[in-house]
């Protein structure tokens, strides 16, 4: 359930300072918001606008200039509390917060919002879902004919899950390590590597002790290992980041076949030991 991110991304305690980070380290908004008018030019006039992952509405409440209603949504409380200061602040008429945990169409009708949308932006969200197809598929289901999605991420393997080789004879340790959630089964995957169908490359991922004639990782990797996963427990993260084409293939089995991207530089004073230090940042308008 995406109530985990509450839970391990602690946003409702990050809310309080989350700007005064954003200020820093998440520049790449206002670029961001600068691509999606760009883009959208003046059909944004009259649309009708969904952000999935709203936070303080750094991206919803600047496009609110541009489109006739912006609606948010957040699983945070504190977080939207502060993208509606935010809107009384500013006196803005056409941007509406709500505190959601948004599975199914049908709850967006329950609070009063529109069932269908012109354009959907999720912003930086996706590696926080724990099942991002699911959350694909809903926003094929929640967007017009014609409408676009803004989907803008980390630029990583693809996987749509965190990878973690187990080199431990130790069970508990191993299991202390399982990954959180799998794709496999899925459609949001990374693309096959050239030797995914090479019969003679050991797959180490699974039969690690069995096949790889590689040594065993230092003290020092698994400390590594360690801390990046804490680190992602810290900020909530499922994922090592998304491959465009993979998010395009699986799209297109949604019936989304069309995608343009713009790569944007890795985000400047991220802490190195964050899971995406380093990671270039793509935005992704698929429709």
């Amino acid at each position: 359930s995406q109530v985990n991110i509450k839970r391990d991304g602690n946003f409702d305690d990050r809310a309080e300072n989350y700007d005064a980070q954003a200020a820093t380290v998440w520049k790449c908004h206002t670029d961001i918001v600068q691509h999606i008018i760009a883009k959208g030019e003046a059909s944004l006039t009259d649309a009708v606008l969904l952000e999935f992952g709203c936070g303080t509405g750094n991206i919803l409440l600047p496009l609110c200039q541009h489109v006739k209603h912006g609606y948010g949504i957040d699983i945070s409380t504190n977080m939207c509390e502060k993208a509606r200061e935010k809107i009384q602040a500013r006196a803005i008429a056409n941007a509406t917060v709500l505190e959601l945990d948004l599975q199914e169409p049908s709850q967006l009708r329950d609070v009063n919002f529109p069932p269908l949308y012109d354009w959907i932006v999720c912003c930086m969200t996706l590696h926080h879902v724990p099942d991002p197809m699911s959350k694909l598929e809903l926003f094929t289901k929640l967007l017009k004919d014609g409408g676009t999605l803004v989907l803008v991420e980390f630029v990583g393997a693809g996987t749509g899950h965190h990878s973690h080789e187990h080199h431990h004879k130790d069970e508990a340790h191993q299991k202390s390590h399982t990954p959180r959630h799998h794709l496999e089964s899925q459609k949001v995957e990374s693309a096959a590597p050239p030797h995914a169908n090479d019969p003679n490359h050991a797959h180490n991922h699974h039969h690690h002790q069995e096949h790889s004639h590689e040594p065993p990782p230092s003290k020092n990797a698994h400390d590594d290992d360690d801390k990046k996963q804490a680190m992602r427990d810290i900020h909530g993260i499922f994922s090592d980041g998304f491959s465009p084409q993979a998010i395009q293939k699986a799209l297109e089995s949604l019936g989304r076949s069309k995608m343009e991207t713009i790569e944007l530089p890795a985000l400047e004073g991220m802490d190195e030991d964050h899971p995406f230090f380093g990671l270039p940042v793509t935005i992704m308008f698929v429709s």
